[in-house]
């Protein structure tokens, strides 16, 4: 694996020297008076070395805060230097490499130091990192598998065309029969309960063919004989209702033609 140090101009600062960069390929100096703007510094380091650092100081003590991180995105490292006559050193180890879970990309380097010896805190952009990580990806996170119901089984073409042919059947009985007898509305109920009656029934009637067409879009054959036997049941009652109110127009009617003939027939005589 080869990790790619891309060195940044850096700000200077008394107590802070140069920066050791060290793995068991080898050793770099860095320091940051003698940088130039794009300078570069390139590292080998595979996962299974240890990458060290050191970096120079004057600090008379060893400082409040001092951290270096390796940063890209959500995967991150973070390590605090120790300090060691002057010295804040500090190592990544295989052990805490392997915190990157195998994530190749580049990650930025940088140091931070702050105490109370210093005028203002030091951090330090010390580069780039291009980290290729062997074999496979390795996160800590718990995976999570979905079981799907496959589809249901669909019927043979035959059989579909036939009940698409079955439901417009009533459709086409009712035409028939409409031109047949005609369209005849005077023994519509002048009841106002049995015309209450009547309409529902006639509205639940086209709401049930509107259900074989929503049941033929959206709804399984098992689902649909479930929701058709109440439906048929209140189908049922409305239209005995309705088929009571049309009895009783059809009664009164046929009184009134007896009415009107016996009528007729006494008015016979006298004329």
């Amino acid at each position: 694996m080869l990790a790619l140090f891309f060195i940044s101009a850096l700000s200077a600062n008394k107590l802070i020297g140069s920066l050791t960069v060290s793995t068991q390929e080898g050793k770099f100096v860095i320091n940051s008076n003698d940088l130039e703007p794009g300078q570069t510094t390139d590292i080998e380091l595979t996962e299974n070395q240890t990458l060290a650092l050191s970096l120079e100081t004057t600090l008379k003590k060893a400082p409040k805060h001092s951290a270096c991180t390796l940063e890209l995105g959500m995967h991150s490292i973070a390590s605090t230097f120790s300090y060691t006559n002057g010295k804040l050193q500090l190592k990544f180890t295989p052990l805490r490499l392997a915190k990157l879970y195998k994530h190749s990309g580049k990650y930025s380097l940088s140091i931070l130091v702050a105490d109370d010896q210093l005028e203002k805190p030091f951090l330090w952009n010390v580069g780039t990192v291009n980290f290729i990580a062997n074999n496979e990806v390795v996160d800590n996170f718990t995976d999570v598998e979905w079981d799907f119901q496959p589809p249901p089984a669909t019927p043979p073409a035959i059989i579909t065309y036939v009940f698409t042919l079955l439901m417009f059947a009533p459709f086409a009985l009712l035409l028939i029969l409409l031109l047949v007898n005609g369209i005849n509305c005077g023994y519509f109920p002048r009841n106002f309960i049995d015309a209450i009656f009547s309409l529902a029934f006639v509205g639940c009637l086209g709401a049930f063919f509107y259900y074989f067409v929503v049941f033929w879009k959206s709804i399984h054959f098992e689902d649909m004989l479930k929701s058709l036997i109440p439906i048929s049941v209140v189908l049922g009652v409305l239209l005995r209702r309705a088929l009571i109110g049309r009895a009783k127009m059809v009664a009164r009617h046929e009184e009134d033609l007896r009415k009107a003939e016996a009528k007729k027939s006494e008015d016979k005589p006298e004329q």
